[in-house]
């Protein structure tokens, strides 16, 4: 009879070493459902269904409520991606028959039925050495869970040279020995290059990897108008591994990712970076002249847009005034102000600065001309028959003078109305703009001018009569 046991005992063991058996257990094997669960519902056997999940590789959470230990009897969002990752994981018992290509989250009669007959027999079989079709070598493949509750593909072969560590990634016992493919396909922390900006060189681990980036040239900071190129190379760790990773799998943001099959080295090509500005000379920009009305609009320069604005906000540029012109550089789609240096731009007639990688330009104008405004103009006699005509004027505040008479005679005649038309020319610094009409006096006569003018009439009484 020993004989007899022992013999059943070494077939089994054989059969279950041949086909890869794999156990689920639970708190409570002797546990019926007997109740269909879905989400939202609040029932004592959501808590069993828990358990049950969670002692089997499908965790509801790995902290917190929810957590072995911690189960409730609440049928949540985590509560239904664990019986969905259940289902997909025995895709021939649940899901196939009902021609579904992925799990419900639900728990009806075809999960609850597969659990009540785990529970009743506290074991369910999977094929860990069948072979995929195509590779006749390749083990199969089962769905379990991540630490992040994402579910991963795992095999349970482990005589494969992938397997990194004999410590299992997460503290799941079904895990232990088996080899986890890395799952998560977005690589975080990589940011995409910024003209004049200092390249990410570490990235954070993701899941199941540890990660290292390399840029194209080494830049300490990014150029202008450049393609970058990131490489990313991945290095698991514990049982994870690289094998089964789809061609181009994972993802950059920003980037134009690529990656071999199986391979966990990213080729991230990201777009050019922006041109820097490069035209120092702001065009369209008129020096404050005393009378005139400041430019308001500036013209669109190489790689931007630009506004300009006034100190004081003068509608017309007042006499001995010192003006300011604010411009303000806007780039364009593809430029950028960075890499633009300290005092870069410059402005005709004006004193500008501008801080490094900014469009805020200053532009100082020297002061306007003073308007003229002393109105007397001395050194005109008047006509006296006989006397010779004055010929020459002295300067006077912020001008010279010329003068001519009319009629012309080298001396004044009798009973003659003479008119001197004297020529009123700015210094420099000194304007007629903003002389009003007559403002000028010549002793003795009748003076007029126009307005902003300096050319002026003196009409003088007629002279004596002869004798």
């Amino acid at each position: 009879m020993k004989k007899i046991i022992l013999g059943l005992l070494f077939f089994m063991l054989a059969i279950s070493t041949c086909y890869g058996i794999t156990n689920y257990v639970s708190a409570d094997s002797s546990f019926t459902f007997t109740k269909s669960l879905k989400l939202g519902m609040i029932d004592n056997e959501v808590k069993e269904l828990q358990i049950f999940l969670n002692n089997n590789g499908f965790p509801v959470a790995l902290t917190g409520i929810g957590s072995s230990g911690q189960e409730t009897n609440y049928f949540g969002n985590l509560t239904k991606k664990a019986v969905t990752m259940f289902q997909e994981a025995n895709r021939s018992e649940i899901l196939d028959p009902q021609g579904l290509t992925q799990g419900t989250g639900a728990f009806f009669a075809s999960t609850r039925g597969l659990i009540n007959r785990i529970l009743a027999k506290n074991s369910i079989a999977v094929d860990n050495n069948a072979s995929v079709p195509g590779n006749e070598s390749s083990p199969v493949v089962e769905v379990v869970t991540t630490p992040a509750t994402n579910p991963v593909v795992v095999t349970s072969n482990p005589s494969s040279p992938e397997v990194v560590s004999e410590t299992p990634s997460v503290s799941n016992p079904l895990l232990r020995n088996r080899r986890v493919i890395v799952s998560a396909p977005v690589i975080a922390g990589v940011t995409a290059p910024v003209t004049g900006a200092t390249p990410v060189s570490t990235l954070p681990g993701g899941i199941g990897y540890t990660a290292t980036i390399a840029w194209s040239g080494s830049p300490a900071t990014f150029a202008s108008a450049t393609v970058y190129t990131a490489t990313i190379t991945l290095h698991t760790v514990g049982n994870y591994i690289f094998s089964g990773v789809p061609a181009n799998f994972f993802t950059v943001a920003g980037a134009t990712a690529t990656n071999a099959l199986s391979s966990g080295v990213i080729t991230a090509v990201f777009p050019v970076t922006a041109t820097t500005i490069a035209t120092a000379a702001v065009a369209g920009v008129t020096a404050p002249v005393t009378g005139a009305t400041p430019v308001s609009t500036l013209a669109d320069g190489t790689g931007y847009t630009a506004t300009i604005a006034w100190s004081g906000n003068p509608v017309t540029f007042a006499s001995a005034t010192a003006y300011t012109a604010t411009i303000t550089l806007t780039p364009k789609t593809g430029y950028t102000l960075a890499g633009v240096p300290a005092n870069f731009f410059t402005v005709a007639g004006a004193t500008a600065t501008n801080s490094i990688n900014a469009g805020v330009i200053t532009a100082v104008f020297p002061a306007t001309a003073t308007t003229i405004a002393a109105a007397a103009i001395s050194g005109v006699t008047a006509p006296v028959a006989g006397a010779t005509p004055v010929s020459t004027l002295a300067d006077g505040t912020g001008y010279t003078a010329t003068i001519a008479w009319s009629p012309v005679a080298e001396t004044f005649a009798n009973s003659t109305v003479y008119t001197a038309t004297i020529t009123i020319t700015a210094k420099t610094g000194y304007t007629l703009v903003g002389v009003p009409v007559n403002f000028f006096t010549v002793a003795g006569a009748t003076a007029t001018n126009s307005a902003n003018a300096g050319v002026v009439s003196a009409v003088f009484p007629e002279t004596e009569p002869a004798d």
